[in-house]
């Protein structure tokens, strides 16, 4: 199998000149087969803009991952589709499909629909595209879900918000296998350098090689992530690249 990309396009700092920072996170997972945006920041002009410098088309894009139903992973996603219909790409399947967890309200499912998109509630884990993963439902505060990249290194967890707990939200993506890095926003803005620590220690107790905190981890939590992961801290910000290298899909 190919080369996979991972580009973020939405967060709150930026890792390009010329990108536009925004309150939110969205990131576009590309492989062969693949075409996932997940989360879509807080509004479309700024999503699209990225998504422009970074020569991405938003016309290839075949499936939207929300993570929770919160302005700042949602806001964009009315522009997204907006574009989607009115500058159709012939080489493509015409039929974008919206994967939301079941506590979604009807209200924004609805609208979603009459946008022009398929809506797929989920509850358990289940694979959206070959090789991309979403964890399912993960209760909380607010309930969640993730998206797991089955890749040769290690599978890849990528969390929105991470309002059930970022070592939650790991526990569950476990569940279909070994978890080698965790990226996204892990919502400790407001915990103690002592939980932060100790959150720490459990995502590499369970073997959590790396670590891409972002978006609402908040900068004090993320400069601690840094000082413990060392060189196996990845930065994030809107125009980031992270390649990975799809598993093998052989049986």
């Amino acid at each position: 199998m190919g080369q996979g990309e991972l580009w973020v396009v939405y967060d709150n700092k930026v890792a390009v000149e010329g990108a536009k920072p925004g309150w939110g996170f969205a990131c576009l997972i590309r492989a062969p087969g693949v075409r996932v945006l997940f989360d879509t920041g807080a509004e479309g002009e700024t999503l699209l803009g990225n998504m422009a410098l970074l020569k991405l088309d938003p016309r290839d894009i075949e499936h939207v991952v929300l993570s929770h139903e919160h302005w700042d992973h949602t806001g964009g996603l009315g522009a997204l589709l907006g574009r989607w219909q009115a500058e159709p790409a012939p080489a493509r399947q015409r039929e974008l499909t919206v994967w939301v967890p079941e506590s979604f309200s009807e209200r924004f499912t609805s609208k979603v629909e009459q946008l022009g998109a398929r809506v797929e509630r989920v509850s358990g884990p289940c694979e959206i595209a070959p090789g991309v993963w979403s964890t399912g439902q993960v209760e909380g505060p607010m309930a969640e879900q993730g998206i797991v990249l089955e890749a040769q290194a290690g599978r890849i967890l990528i969390t929105g918000c991470a309002h059930p707990g970022i070592t939650a939200m790991t526990e569950r993506a476990r569940e279909l296998g070994p978890v080698e890095l965790v990226l996204g926003g892990f919502h400790l803005m407001s915990t103690s350098p002592a939980e932060v620590g100790e959150i720490i220690e459990r995502l590499k107790k369970v073997g959590v090689l790396r670590a891409g905190p972002c978006h609402c981890t908040g900068d004090r939590a993320i400069r601690m992530f840094a000082e413990a992961y060392g060189e196996h801290f990845v930065e994030i910000g809107a125009g980031s690249r992270l390649d990975w290298a799809p598993a093998s899909r052989a049986r």
